[in-house]
């Protein structure tokens, strides 16, 4: 039997047919429903010292449009990108985050040198001794190789 043929039976019991999604966050504010992945590739660490440095967005004078995807969603998938090689184009869908969305803030970040910013500001949390020694090196080598991945793309975005 075509699926097509078990609409109408789908209409009418919608629990036989419940369907097991991958987990995909649509959230604005995804921060209660982050995946084990998005935690580990940004953690709450480094969230808390990147948050502040990415810029405000600019209102539309028009008003009207989609409501902006939350920045910590954007950057885990930017992250993503940037440290596993893959092309824009290949971004998961399982991340929530449309590829243009993802290149657009990629491309404004880097205007205000977002990564490097993010490398010195761990690097000075580091040095003042907040956390273990052991987590900060981890961070603070983890900030670097995103740092250098994005270099890399942004030489070949320019």
């Amino acid at each position: 039997m075509r699926p097509i043929d078990r609409w109408p039976e789908y209409l009418y019991n919608k629990e036989a047919f419940r369907l097991e999604v991958a987990f995909v966050v649509h959230s604005v504010d995804f921060d209660d429903r982050i995946s084990p992945l998005s935690r580990r590739l940004v953690p709450d660490q480094m969230w808390a010292l990147v948050q502040p440095l990415i810029p405000t967005p600019k209102v539309r004078p028009q008003g009207g449009g989609r409501t902006r995807v939350g920045d910590r969603a954007v950057f885990v998938a930017v992250v993503y990108v940037l440290t596993s090689g893959c092309a824009w184009r290949r971004l998961p869908v399982t991340f929530g985050i449309a590829v243009p969305t993802a290149y657009r803030r990629f491309v404004e970040w880097n205007g205000v040198r977002l990564w490097e910013r993010l490398y010195e500001s761990i690097h000075g949390a580091s040095e003042n001794g907040d956390r273990s020694a052991s987590a900060d090196q981890q961070l603070l080598e983890w900030a670097q190789a995103i740092r250098d991945a994005a270099e890399a793309r942004a030489a070949f975005a320019s």
